[in-house]
């Protein structure tokens, strides 16, 4: 499962951000995982939960956003959405086409929390 390694390695790249943020506590990671990635959403989320523990996102929760496989077609060169094992273009029915999204796997954002908290709720989170 190599979800867990990616999870391994999501946390070691928090950790770099979070010392630039003045240690403050993590409170959500927002990842984009394609349908092509390898990545299996669920999988990545109990990897997540899992791996997290005794670390630096040990209270930190996993957002998952997830894409949509989209192609550019080479004959006729319209953009369409597509789906896995089925990636043609919708538009003239081609197999010749060009990945546009679909196989990534993106940090998006980490939010951090503030150790002090205020009454102020603008002043307790921090966006990477």
């Amino acid at each position: 499962m190599h979800e867990m390694s990616l999870c391994y390695s999501l946390l070691d790249t928090i950790a770099v951000h979070q010392r630039a943020n003045m240690d403050k506590r993590v409170g959500i990671v927002h990842v984009k995982v394609g349908p092509l990635s390898g990545v299996e959403p669920d999988l990545l989320h109990h990897a997540f939960l899992s791996c997290r523990t005794h670390t630096i996102g040990d209270q930190a929760t996993l957002k998952i956003d997830t894409s949509a496989i989209k192609v550019r077609c080479k004959l006729c060169g319209e953009q369409s959405y597509a789906v896995v094992n089925r990636i043609i273009c919708a538009s003239c029915g081609s197999w010749q086409t060009e990945l546009i999204q679909g196989d990534e796997f993106i940090l998006q954002q980490i939010e951090f929390i503030a150790s002090a908290i205020s009454t102020d709720p603008k002043e307790n989170r921090h966006v990477w």
